[in-house]
């Protein structure tokens, strides 16, 4: 399934009428949500017949008469079904106002829709608002110009999805000493859509005759590189703690080896990594860990519900209790270092926050395409590798 937003800008004009109209057509896609379209009611008809023959369109002009596709005054809400796999998702179009004022609002509404969205859920369009402070090129940002969008972002526990292809997505097509870029259109989702559409990218590609880049949402063509090499050993931060570590440490560089210092260092961390390979993968097992330890305590509870003042019941308890601490402690942990990502109130748990940054992270960090020298895009995992070593 392939989704695209796009900010056209007007779309009264024939030659932008054209390019819509073969857009579809030459990324296969299966959605689409147009933003600013400045179509009057009475013309509506007409362009869409042009521009979009047979697909089905919606437009409420009730709520903005030049033409905007909204629900409310700055989006359109709406669930999709993907027809191959009957999977569902909840996506939004967004064309934020200019106005801060009517922008604040837009972050309320939207927090508001969030807070009973339990399915995937994706946003995409333009925002109208830079995210940080180098989303601008050619006019200062300023802190208070971010606050409200990143506030929002943080209560819904959004990420953005991957991206390639342009950074700055909105041009005001001026001279070079008044050219402005910005980052203001963005494809958002939040925790069950990064689960369920990690394979999606969001390319953000030529702006071509407006002054916005269109959005497209396909699935990434590169997952086939995915194993090509080995993963590399990666330290859990959370061994550190571990009762054996000093002694391992302490028993390795003890050991007398004949070498150049710098290389001496090497092997000792090499021996290092060896040893500690089996403490690391104990570690790596703390979801089955907890799991187990909250089983016990499930069951140990029970038990108590009937003898309520048994001596060896409670003194289990107290031990369950301390071990699901543990490795509950362990998985935040793990899942923090994974996603490099810090977060204080987001509930009881922050695991299903960091989960889906890891998998953000895990997703950004790896690279399924690139554009070579020629602008051709490379897909193929060999290609791509050759394309980074020649």
């Amino acid at each position: 399934m392939n989704l695209c937003t796009w900010n056209v800008r007007g779309l009264n004009k024939s030659y932008k009428q054209k390019e819509l109209r073969l857009f579809p057509r030459k990324y296969k896609v299966d959605f689409i949500g147009c933003l600013e379209t400045r179509v009057k009611e009475k013309k509506a008809t007409r362009i869409l017949k042009q521009v979009a023959r047979d697909w089905s369109a919606f437009c409420n002009y009730n709520a903005h008469p030049n033409g905007v596709l909204v629900v409310e005054d700055q989006f359109i809400h709406c669930e999709i079904q993907e027809i191959s796999s009957n999977s569902k998702a909840m996506v939004t179009v967004v064309y934020a106002s200019n106005d801060i004022n009517q922008r604040n609002q837009l972050w309320r509404k939207l927090i508001q829709i969030g807070a009973n969205i339990q399915d995937s859920w994706l946003l995409s369009g333009d925002f109208n608002n830079v995210l940080h402070t180098d989303d601008r090129i050619g006019a200062p940002i300023t802190q208070a110009e971010t606050q409200g969008f990143q506030d929002m972002i943080n209560t819904l526990q959004l990420s953005q999805v991957k991206s390639l292809g342009w950074n700055y997505t909105w041009c005001n097509k001026q001279q070079p000493d008044k050219r402005v870029y910005s980052r203001i259109d963005r494809a958002l989702g939040n925790f069950e859509w990064l689960q369920q559409y990690n394979h999606i990218e969001a390319t953000f590609l030529n702006l071509e005759v407006c002054d916005h880049s269109p959005i497209l949402l396909q699935r990434s063509q590169g997952n086939q590189q995915r194993g090509l090499h080995p993963k590399p050993f990666k330290l859990y931060g959370s061994i550190m703690e571990h009762a054996d570590f000093k002694g391992i440490v302490k028993r390795v560089w003890e050991q007398d080896v004949k070498a150049e210092p710098m290389k001496r260092i090497w092997m000792k961390l090499k021996m290092l990594k060896r040893d500690l390979k089996d403490l690391n993968t104990y570690m790596a097992s703390y979801k089955h860990q907890l799991n187990q330890a909250r089983h016990k305590l499930e069951i140990i509870q029970n038990e108590l519900m009937i003898h309520h003042l048994d001596q060896n019941l409670i003194d289990q308890e107290r031990l369950a209790l301390a071990k699901t601490k543990k490795w509950s402690n362990i998985e935040e942990h793990v899942l923090q270092q994974k996603s490099r990502a810090n977060w204080i109130a987001c509930g009881d748990s922050n695991s299903k926050y960091f989960h889906a940054q890891w998998k953000l992270r895990k997703s950004k960090n790896f690279i399924a395409s690139i554009y070579n020298d020629s602008a051709v895009k490379l897909t193929d995992p060999i290609q791509v590798e050759d394309e980074f070593i020649s």
